[in-house]
């Protein structure tokens, strides 16, 4: 089961206190209503993810593959560092 939030760009706290943090490419295993994968940006410490209006297609494992050389090739990280920075958002609390 995946409950990861999304959260609107709008909700606290403000993209300046954001960007301040680690943060990576995520795709969501869950596709929109189209069949759409789009891919969202995760902050360390901060709970859920944003997406954004990327779409990176139908296919996850491709989808998947983008977020990963995008966050290898963009923000200099290994796997182990986006799963630190993905596991820190989904299991801390909301109001953190």
């Amino acid at each position: 089961m995946n409950d990861f939030r999304a959260i609107p760009f709008t909700e606290t706290p403000p993209k300046d206190e954001l960007f301040r943090r680690r943060w990576c490419y995520y795709v969501n295993e869950i596709p929109d209503k189209n069949g759409d994968f789009h891919c969202s940006l995760v902050f360390e410490n901060v709970s859920g993810h944003y997406p954004t209006n990327w779409n990176w297609g139908k296919d996850y494992e491709m989808a998947a593959a983008c977020a990963e050389r995008m966050n290898q090739e963009r923000r200099s990280y290994d796997s182990e560092t986006v799963a630190e920075i993905v596991g820190s958002s989904m299991f801390c609390r909301a109001d953190d």
